[in-house]
């Protein structure tokens, strides 16, 4: 498996971990698709997109900036296409997190969440598992600058979301069951 660029410099492991396991380097494409034939086509499905911030930010219990995207450049051949936002806590109390991060993969394999969890294990992080939410999902707690981080992982069929947040893990969860479902 190829390391995916998309992740490199994001602050948690989790997140890293997507991209690192990741069957397909990322991808980006422009204009419209048919949903789900993208990947049986050997074509990038359609790109997720970054959530509104007043979405993500009801959910986390935040006021959030507009997210800023990160470049997710495109390689031939892949399947894979990506969405990593990054938003800015606007309502930031002392000792918080000063953002949020969300990662979306769509045209991923089935395998994808066993691969991220191997790799994760393998680097001696374990992922705690999560239910009731997308086919399988685990979380993990960083250390972040001011205060411990949710880091969320969860799959379902071809869609692989990533969510980092100081805030608590429902909330997380939350979020993280609205994003599979857009996708």
């Amino acid at each position: 498996m190829r390391s995916s660029a998309i992740w490199v410099g994001v602050a948690s492991a989790a997140v890293m971990a997507l991209g690192a396991c990741g069957s397909s380097a990322p991808g980006a494409t422009s204009g419209p698709s048919a949903a789900g034939s993208g990947a049986q086509l050997g074509m990038r499905p359609p790109t997720p997109t970054c959530p509104a911030a007043a979405m993500v930010g009801s959910v986390l219990g935040l006021t959030l900036d507009a997210p800023q995207v990160m470049p997710t450049p495109a390689n031939p051949g892949d399947t894979v296409s990506n969405a990593f936002c990054v938003y800015q806590v606007l309502n930031r109390e002392p000792g918080k997190s000063s953002s949020a991060s969300i990662a979306i993969k769509k045209g991923v394999p089935s395998g994808e969440y066993a691969a991220v969890k191997q790799n994760l294990a393998n680097k001696g992080t374990a992922l705690t598992d999560v239910s009731d939410v997308g086919d399988a999902a685990g979380f993990l707690t960083t250390e972040g600058p001011t205060e411990p981080n949710v880091n969320l992982i969860v799959q379902k069929g071809d869609v692989l979301v990533g969510i980092v947040t100081g805030q608590p893990l429902q909330q997380a969860i939350t979020l993280a069951k609205m994003l599979i479902t857009m996708y």
